[in-house]
């Protein structure tokens, strides 16, 4: 049978191995000494201490002001001053926003979390939340110290929030509304805890809101309905929700958002100025007719647009029952890009309408046109 062998000529003395293992560990050892930032360096950025658990204020009910406490700890033999602190969201506050920590001294630092807007960046884009359901969040909070460059340390401020109402949607959109129509809506509330009730404010001047409770104990109806007409055009405001209970702290705020397009009585004729695919630098001009509802005179009394680039003449001769108007649009932007025109038109009868007409083009780079 064939035996392996290793002549004795390619053997190597284990002396000569044993030196050869210890200068590799010293070379390694010297490496990774010279690659380690000073002292100086690591107790600047790297030195300020806060415990994990400090860092987790638990389970709680959504709170617009809950403050919350963790301590900073300096272990190092020397001074270290934050001159500020940096929230990675404007729902935080710290206080105080900076500090002396004194060697092997310890300092107590306060934040204030919205932690309705906390939980908004957290709910993955849900509208409509679950009462009671709790949602992970978490903020950074990153100290800069005196005397350095780019920071190397921050914190995670983490827990879970629980909602303390619940909504089968946070928006209405009413669509195309007719002029002078009357509108309202109903919004129906769940609680997730018990609370002494709601209340509702409408930020518009001409709606008004009312709270009912539902059919189980936990609902509530708020209905939010208009008391004067709206004017001709688009609309968005908001109606602001809070529960009132004690054992919620500051309870939470929300707004619940309506809108929709209120058209006018009045006609363009045509109804909207669509471009498409024009070349950049070209002005594009077209005419226009008003239309009234019927047969009484009208007068345009203010004109806007919404881009320099949309210039709106007013052609001579007036029927009293039609009005011609003249647009050039200016095709400056690359890409789909759209404008709008807002006439503001009053009646025989002092009403004041409002007609919003668009504009669509498509502008188009020399370069991009076939030869």
């Amino acid at each position: 049978m064939a035996e392996a062998t290793q002549s004795q000529g390619s053997r190597v003395p284990t002396s000569s191995k044993v030196a050869a293992v210890m200068f590799l560990l010293a070379s390694c050892a010297a490496a990774y000494w010279i690659s380690q930032p000073g002292q100086d360096a690591l107790s600047s950025n790297n030195a300020l201490v806060v415990e994990s658990k400090e860092l987790d204020f638990g389970e709680v009910w959504e709170d617009s002001a809950f403050s919350w406490k963790f301590m900073v700890h300096n272990p190092t033999p020397k001074e270290i001053n934050i001159v500020r602190f940096h929230p990675s969201c404007n729902c935080l506050a710290i206080s105080p926003n900076s500090a002396r920590i004194a060697p092997k001294a310890t300092t107590q630092i306060t934040v204030k979390l919205d932690l309705s807007a906390a939980v908004a960046k957290f709910d993955c884009g849900k509208l409509a939340q679950s009462p009671g359901e709790s949602i992970d969040v978490s903020e950074r909070i990153t100290p800069e110290t005196d005397g350095i460059g780019p920071i190397h340390t921050s914190w995670k401020v983490t827990g879970k929030v629980r909602r303390s109402l619940g909504f089968e949607s946070r928006f209405v959109n009413f669509g195309l509304v007719k002029e002078n129509q009357a509108l309202h809506t109903c919004i129906k509330v769940t609680s997730g805890t018990t609370i002494d009730g709601l209340e509702a404010e409408c930020k518009h001047p001409g709606w008004s809101t009312s709270v009912a409770r539902g059919d189980a104990s936990s609902e509530y109806i708020i209905r939010v309905f208009s008391q004067e007409y709206l004017a001709p055009g688009p609309f968005e405001f908001s109606t602001t929700i809070r529960p009132i209970a004690k054992s919620l702290g500051s309870p939470p705020r929300y707004d619940f958002t309506l809108r929709g397009i209120v058209v006018s009585e009045f006609r363009a004729s045509p109804p909207a100025l669509l471009l498409g695919p024009v070349r950049l630098g070209t002005t594009v001009r077209e005419t226009l007719t008003l239309l009234p509802p019927n047969q009484n005179p009208f007068q345009i009394v203010d004109i806007q647009t919404d881009s320099r680039d949309t210039r709106v003449l007013l052609t001579p001769g007036f029927s009293g029952q039609d009005r011609q108007v003249s647009i050039e649009q200016l095709i400056s932007l690359n890409g789909k890009q759209q404008r709008t025109v807002a006439f503001t038109i009053l009646t025989s009868e002092k009403q004041r309408n409002i007609l919003v007409f668009p504009i669509e083009y498509h502008g188009l780079l020399e370069t991009t046109e076939r030869k």
